[in-house]
């Protein structure tokens, strides 16, 4: 909800800002998709990988809703990434603290 009010408030209150939100929010999720299965995996597996995540009925449906798990998922696409490649592997451990990754709970309760 505060991510939407953030949007409303910059782009307007208009119903495709978060339509267009999440459409680009998934296509992020897919791009860190593709790059933590091409970390582990040849170039097909992770072309087979993202196919099948991007024409998942579930992928098709949370993008098409007005909710946090759209962001939720990128989100965790990123640390993912982020912690399966050597370049970024302590940022989201700094970020985090402790108990690991507590700000997605702000984001995604259940």
């Amino acid at each position: 909800p505060l991510t939407l009010a953030c949007l409303y408030s910059i782009f307007g209150t208009s119903f495709w800002v978060g339509k267009i939100f999440n459409v680009i929010l998934s296509t992020i999720s897919m791009l860190y998709l593709y790059k933590t299965a091409k970390l582990f995996f040849s170039g097909a597996v992770s072309n087979l990988a993202l196919a099948i995540f991007a024409f998942s009925p579930l992928s098709i449906c949370y993008t098409s809703i007005l909710g946090s798990e759209t962001l939720f998922q990128t989100l965790l696409m990123l640390i993912m990434y982020s912690l399966f490649s050597k370049k970024n592997s302590d940022f989201f451990i700094r970020v985090g603290g402790k108990p690991k990754y507590p700000f997605l709970l702000l984001i995604r309760k259940t």
